[in-house]
């Protein structure tokens, strides 16, 4: 069985058959005495004891707010000036990224040292003559961008840090696609894509041929999903019932050495782990080379923990590094097809279930072992499963 990412449909496509199958904020507080004259003579004055313990919470209260609130910087020197991004804010305080100019392939590439989103979110600006966002209301137009819009928004990190996405990332004016590249490793705690095409979040370097976004070199990182207080850490929507699917990509692609979903990442139409120190393909997802792996090796390719879920017209599961796992204890819940793949073994005690009226395929494939205890599997259509 092979997997590829169909451009055209912006999905993942199986295209050899398969032909076995079946059915079916409180903190301790401290006691103070009084100190009495003669000790107080003895002993530095309490009251600057005090004074200094404020001061001291209050730089430590700081330093917390700031870790909450969106950080990006791109003024490092080994950033070239034409991938400094103006960084800006709205009447209301949201931070306004107005990326750089797109080449003639419609790529804008823009670098950053620090790239992550708290809770003030952030909008990248992509449009020509300004245009009403859902963050931020009506913002002006992006002087970068005179001769038109970018149809991919390239955000590279070079950083030895993590990214941490705990908001949202909207894009204002024309819809596009949004990539967060971070070889040091990602961590999505809440976060979401507005009026964003296909998005993706990778550990990958990406490379640049001929002007067009080509492919990703993955050799290290990790792309952890953590759920907020919605029990979703990609697309768990903002405030309402009526806003819960504003802030969901039609695409979501996760590329890197290894993935831990330990929240729920939820799409409109498809989302696709791919995992590997590989070069892997931007257009179909697929391992186009092996790479040198620079990092140590993770137990597992991909782990969708027990509080873990994916959700999505589509899901596939790659693990392409020899002898890593594909591992499922949570929900995997498709419409239309779940695809696992992994070039070691596969073992589910979760749920996979697609939910089609319409005949509907659940495709496990491994080069191991395949471990079914425990699991819940239903689909409308076949359930295929190969093992080594």
């Amino acid at each position: 069985m092979k997997v590829v990412f169909n451009k055209a449909r912006g999905m993942l496509m199986v295209v050899s058959e398969i032909t076995k199958s079946q059915n079916k904020a409180t903190g301790n507080g401290t006691r103070q005495k009084r100190a009495s004259n003669r000790h107080s003579r003895n002993f530095p004055s309490y009251k600057k004891l005090i004074m200094a313990m404020i001061c001291a919470q209050s730089l430590i209260y700081q330093q917390l707010a700031w870790a909450a609130n969106t950080q990006i910087k791109n003024k490092a020197s080994n950033i070239p000036s034409s991938q400094r991004a103006a960084l800006l804010k709205a009447r209301n305080g949201t931070p306004i990224i107005n990326i750089r100019t797109p080449n003639r392939k419609g790529l804008s590439h823009n670098t950053y040292s620090k790239f992550n989103i708290g809770n003030n979110n952030v909008i990248l600006n992509n449009s020509v003559g300004g245009a009403k966002t859902r963050l931020a209301g009506t913002i002006n137009g992006n002087q970068y961008l005179a001769k038109g819009s970018a149809s991919t928004i390239l955000n590279e990190v070079r950083s030895t840090a993590p990214s941490y996405l705990k908001g949202n990332i909207e894009i204002a004016g024309q819809k596009a696609d949004v990539i967060v590249a971070n070889p040091s490793g990602l961590v999505v705690n809440g976060a979401g894509f507005i009026n964003a095409n296909r998005a993706t979040l990778t550990t990958g370097n990406p490379r640049i041929v001929s002007g067009a976004l080509d492919s990703f070199d993955v050799s290290k990182g990790k792309v952890n999903f953590i759920k907020d207080k919605t029990s979703y850490a990609l697309g768990g929507g903002r405030n309402t019932k009526k806003a819960k699917a504003e802030n969901r990509a039609n695409y979501v692609d996760v590329i890197a050495r290894g993935i831990e979903v330990n929240g729920r990442i939820a799409s409109l139409k498809s989302t696709n782990l791919v995992t590997g120190s590989h070069r892997i393909d931007y257009d179909t997802l697929s391992a186009k080379k092996k790479l040198k792996a620079k990092s140590t090796r993770p137990s597992v390719a991909i782990d969708v923990k027990d509080l873990g879920g994916i959700y999505a017209k589509s899901i596939a599961l790659i693990g392409n590094e020899n002898g890593l796992g594909v591992r499922n204890a949570g929900t995997l819940s498709a419409s239309s097809y779940v695809v696992l793949d992994s070039a070691g073994k596969i073992s589910n005690s979760g749920k996979i279930k697609t939910t089609s009226k319409s005949p509907s395929n659940i495709i496990l494939t491994s080069k191991g072992k395949t471990n079914l205890i425990n699991s819940d599997i239903n689909s409308t259509g076949n359930i295929h499963i190969n093992s080594g």
